[in-house]
């Protein structure tokens, strides 16, 4: 079976991982998507500031424009922002190569609008298609999936889930979670985060957001090797 770098370099480029000659050693990259959520984003927005933690929010457009001081709370905050697409609807993918390029463009001018300077594109589920990664390149707009994921928006997230994970993440991990949950799953997915946050510091990791020049400097790294 292919490795994720030999699989990635036939199918489509992205990164998976922080991982670079001068990375920061021992970070990892805590990741949250399809928010802004007006009742799980802000939450974890507390959480984090508890802990000092800073983040990457792959957000969807219309809901950024919808929720936007809680949007302008997460750049306050320190956070960063992707692009998770305007709309997350995963029928976009099958429109053929005018209709992604409708739908890139579509949520680029969106953040654009709304001020936000985003350090990369997240596609929704973190699909890959041909003309998806054609647009991408073009535009010279980095692909950025994970190494590490919970299944959260499935499963919930649980100390149980985050003590079977925890010997997978490691320095450049890219971990993949979620700031959409329902009232009744938030309890948990808060309690199961903030023991992550902690069980990661007794590891010696520490956390850091995303930045345009990890990403550059891991793709050339990447593909260097490969090429």
């Amino acid at each position: 079976m292919l490795n994720n770098s030999l699989y990635d370099y036939f199918t489509g480029k992205c990164i998976r991982r922080i991982a670079y000659k001068d990375s920061p050693k021992n970070a990892v990259y805590l990741t949250f998507d399809d928010g802004p959520n007006p009742l799980c984003t802000p939450q974890v927005l507390d959480l984090l500031k508890k802990h000092q933690v800073r983040a990457t929010f792959f957000l969807i457009g219309n809901k950024a424009k919808a929720e936007l001081e809680l949007t302008k709370r997460i750049q306050q905050e320190g956070h960063h922002i992707g692009n998770h697409s305007i709309d997350h609807n995963t029928k976009r993918y099958f429109s053929g190569a005018a209709g992604m390029t409708d739908w890139l463009k579509e949520s680029q001018e969106i953040f654009e609008k709304l001020q936000i300077k985003t350090i990369g594109f997240r596609s929704p589920v973190g699909i890959k298609t041909p003309p998806l990664n054609k647009i991408l390149s073009e535009k010279n707009i980095p692909l950025i999936l994970w190494d590490v994921r919970f299944y959260d928006t499935k499963y919930g997230l649980s100390v149980k889930a985050v003590n079977k994970k925890l010997p997978s993440i490691s320095s450049g991990s890219i971990v993949l979670l979620h700031d959409s949950h329902q009232a009744s799953k938030q309890n948990e997915f808060l309690l199961a985060l903030e023991h992550l946050i902690i069980e990661c510091k007794k590891k010696g990791l520490s956390f850091l957001p995303l930045e345009e020049s990890m990403i550059t400097s891991s793709f050339a790294e990447k593909y260097s090797q490969l090429s």
